[in-house]
């Protein structure tokens, strides 16, 4: 018996170590012994992915430059195929990227820590060979940390990849290349059974557009996104199927953010701020002349730095903002102080882009956030899968959509864009139709498109849901059978064919219920009255709402903005049956919801949780009087309050002395206990976020001392 157990102790030692594998310090080029052994003897990066590693194996790698291309043509490269290998920025010898990174209320200019590891591109190639395809060895691999200044590039027949913490940066550097480079590229390839598979990209800065392609391939799930922050030309998933037969299981894209605002440079090679080198006189809060012109389709914003700090970014009205012969500047809205040629003005254009551009089935979009997008749409379905029965199972919920412009819909599921089919959800999400120019007859709105719903032909609108939205903004389309429960719409004009907010009107259906909708019909000029400086749905720091989309402060990101403020209709107008369970930023909402993305009273999914088990366990009784308390840890509960008393009604309420203090540990001394008496205790868990008071435990002491025990002395024989 002893031998068989060694023998399976063995065998599981020897798979243990086969599936951990061997660490391995790694660089551009090999030093030293080039064993990879430590840090002085670096093993070259080829060698360790093409005849070294192993299942299981880690590459911490060094600081430095790298070609990474993980490639499976013709066997050249393939050392690494087929197996699961991390490959790591060593963090002993690498700068850790700022925690804040990636920040719903900031953004920072550049993501990138001081000492890193830099790849050109990092491309992950399987192509066919000898013309078929080998898809019996995909590749597991897992990329943490890694700065690139190119894309990543997945092509072909690639599976079970993550891609972690790591920054794609194409973007950086001219306004040219900006607008037309890939951050993350996956493309199949034509015919033969182009299989891309089991991917996720978390946690990732991207500076580029996040383009999926396809071509009579396939992309078997879980396809996902998430944390990741697309940015200037960031955050266009597309995908392409000329002739049909292309195929998406799960696609998720979650808890990121995509803008494209682009700096316009002087010209092509160069991007660098302007020189004011007049101010009007007359209008020196809103006029003055720069050394050089701005070459751009469009103009949207302008940004100072004034006195050595950035100030706000003030909307420019597309390029009639300036005077391209004269070189003269004209703010639409003054500047807080009066310009100086010592200010630094620089231009930006939301160039043109969407921030998601469907193409397939079967696609998850939460708690995102999409703003500052050019003449596309934020969100679009851009061709239906053949037989054209419109994109099915689309799901969109707490997200939010504004300052998506140029007269362009921030939503689009129909219009000049294809339509939706089965299962469509469209829950908690707030939609802020740009100001712009639309095609009503009035030269601007307020809040331009916002939304269009479609129908194909062949869809049931009784598998749709479009409920608890919050939609600032013209609203176009048919909703059928859909329902439809607790919106809020502010439909403004009343023009056809913008009448589709009639649809949510409640009506004798009882899936067609709780929804308000608010006509204006004010020419321009006019505030609308629940949205400005008096009223009461937005908290709008800047003030006047209007002037929060026309005003911006220097970092563009407006998110907080969009939070209910106190007493909002919005807040617990939502149906709790077709409510989402968590808010833009994650945390759990209440069971009364709020409409739109933000919940007011959310509860942080960080609160710490109850403590659990008990020593002694709840009713015991015929405790020693020496009793130590004991209680197995709540989740994220660093610190843990005590109470303990005798009496239940003190102990619940932390009054008459029973108040212990807080400690790190889990166990509790309470001293010499009193006998046959019962005593009551809890564990209130706290943390930074908040506090779960615990229950209310309680046991009895013995009825009489413990005997003393020791040595019995006995009689014996003189």
């Amino acid at each position: 018996m002893n031998r068989i157990i060694a023998s399976i102790l063995i065998l599981i030692a020897g798979l243990s170590s086969a599936a951990c594998g061997a660490t391995y310090y790694v660089g551009p080029a090999a030093t030293g012994s080039a064993s990879g052994g430590d840090r002085s003897n670096l093993m070259a990066f080829s060698a360790f992915r093409d005849t070294t590693s192993t299942a299981g194996d880690i590459a911490l790698l060094q600081p430095g430059s790298y070609s990474m291309l993980f490639n499976g043509e013709g066997g050249t490269n393939a050392g690494a195929l087929g197996n699961h290998i991390i490959y790591r920025a060593d963090p002993a010898s690498c700068t850790a990227r700022s925690t804040d990174w990636f920040s719903r209320t900031t953004d920072l200019e550049s993501p990138n820590p001081a000492i890193h590891v830099v790849a050109e591109t990092v491309e992950f190639r399987y192509w066919r060979t000898a013309g078929s395809f080998n898809t019996a060895t995909p590749y597991r691999i897992t990329l943490d940390g890694v700065w690139a200044t190119g894309l990543l590039y997945i092509n072909g027949t690639v599976a079970d990849v993550t891609v972690s913490n790591c920054n794609f940066m194409p973007g950086v550097g001219t306004y040219y290349s900006t607008t037309s480079s890939y951050g993350i590229y996956l493309r199949h390839i034509v015919g033969s059974g182009s299989d891309i598979r089991d991917i996720l990209i978390e946690d990732c800065y991207v500076n580029g557009s996040i383009q999926i392609m396809g071509i009579q391939g396939i992309v078997r799930g879980p396809l996902r996104f998430h944390g990741v922050r697309g940015t200037n030309c960031g955050g266009s998933f597309v995908s392409y199927q000329p002739s049909g037969g292309e195929h998406y299981d799960t696609t998720i894209i979650e808890d990121s953010h995509f803008d494209r605002y682009v700096q316009i440079p002087y010209d092509a090679s160069t991007v660098i701020s302007r020189i004011i080198v007049e101010v009007d006189g007359e209008n020196p809060r809103t006029r003055f002349r720069i050394d050089s012109d701005v070459s751009a389709t469009y103009m949207d914003f302008i940004d100072f730095t004034h006195e050595g700090t950035p100030k706000q970014a003030l909307q420019a009205v597309g390029t009639g903002g300036i005077d391209h012969g004269t070189l003269w500047v004209t703010l639409p809205t003054e500047a807080p102080w009066d310009l100086t040629t010592d200010d630094v003005p620089r231009f930006y254009d939301d160039c043109h882009g969407s921030g998601l551009a469907i193409r397939a089935d079967d696609l998850t979009v939460r708690r995102c956030q999409f703003h500052n997008l050019g003449d596309t749409a934020g969100v679009y379905i851009y061709k239906s899968i053949a037989p054209n029965t419109g994109a099915a199972d689309v799901n969109v919920t707490d997200s939010l959509f504004y300052s998506i412009g140029n007269g362009v819909w921030g939503v689009a599921f129909g219009g000049t864009y294809d339509d939706l089919g089965d299962n469509f959800t469209f829950k908690n999400n707030t939609v802020i139709g740009r100001y712009s120019s639309d095609d009503t007859g009035r030269a601007y709105c307020h809040y331009g498109r916002a939304l269009i719903v479609q129908t194909n032909a062949a869809a049931d609108t009784s598998t749709w849901n479009i409920s608890n939205n919050l939609i600032v903004g013209l609203i176009q389309g048919s909703m059928g059978n859909a329902v439809r429960c607790g919106n809020i719409v502010y439909a403004h004009g009343t023009i056809a064919p913008y009448v589709a907010a009639g649809e949510l009107l409640d009506g004798a259906d009882p899936n067609n219920t709780g929804n308000l909708v608010i006509y204006a019909g004010e020419a321009w000029g006019f505030e609308p009255e629940p949205f400005d400086q008096a009223g009461t749905y937005f908290v709008a720091s800047a003030g006047n709402f209007d002037d929060v989309l026309t005003t911006y402060p220097f970092n563009y990101n407006l998110s907080t903005d969009f939070q209910l403020k106190a007493g909002s209709p919005a807040i617990d107008a939502g149906s709790a049956a077709n409510g989402t369970a968590t808010d833009l930023i994650g945390w759990i909402r209440t069971a009364t919801p709020d409409v739109g993305a933000w919940e007011y009273e959310a509860i942080s999914p960080y609160v710490p949780g109850a403590a659990t088990s008990p020593s002694p366990a709840n009713g015991a009784v015929w405790q020693l009087s020496t009793v130590n308390l004991g209680w197995t840890t709540g989740d994220n509960s660093p610190t843990h309050h005590v109470f303990f008393g005798t009496d239940i009604d003190d102990v619940a309420s932390g009054t008459g002395g029973t108040d212990k203090g807080t400690q790190a540990g889990t166990t509790y001394e309470p001293g010499a206990l009193s006998f046959n008496t019962v005593y009551y205790w809890r564990i209130q868990e706290e943390n930074d976020d908040g506090t779960t008071t615990g229950t209310v435990w309680w046991f009895q002491t013995r009825l009489e001392p413990e005997p003393k025990h020791g040595l019995i002395g006995r009689k014996g024989k003189k």
